[in-house]
């Protein structure tokens, strides 16, 4: 094989070899971005995944505020009976002393 013969591929092989090179630059970047993209969904998920657990917790206290004011409700319906009871024994005993 000729020196020049040599010589062009060579020179052939160092053009594919750069062009290669550029190829997997263009993939690093891709890679890269991609990750960015992946840490990016991660920390949303991480944010929404603390948000609903916020989201939850509120909804318990709500929900055991809501069951307090209904056994309040409860206790005040009873202590009302119990208050007309008493005007009505009261009354009666009243009715008793009148002239």
């Amino acid at each position: 094989m000729p020196l020049t013969t040599c010589t062009t591929s060579l020179d052939g092989g160092v053009a594919q070899l750069e062009q290669l090179g550029a190829v997997f630059a263009h993939a690093r970047g891709a890679v890269e971005a991609a990750n960015q993209g992946i840490d990016d969904i991660a920390r949303a998920v991480s944010e929404h995944s603390g948000n609903s657990g916020n989201i939850a917790s509120h909804i318990d206290q709500i929900a055991a505020m809501a069951e307090r004011n209904s056994q309040a409700v409860a206790e005040a319906h009873k202590a009302t009976r119990s208050l007309v009871d008493l005007t009505g024994q009261l009354q009666t005993s009243i009715s008793r002393f009148r002239v």
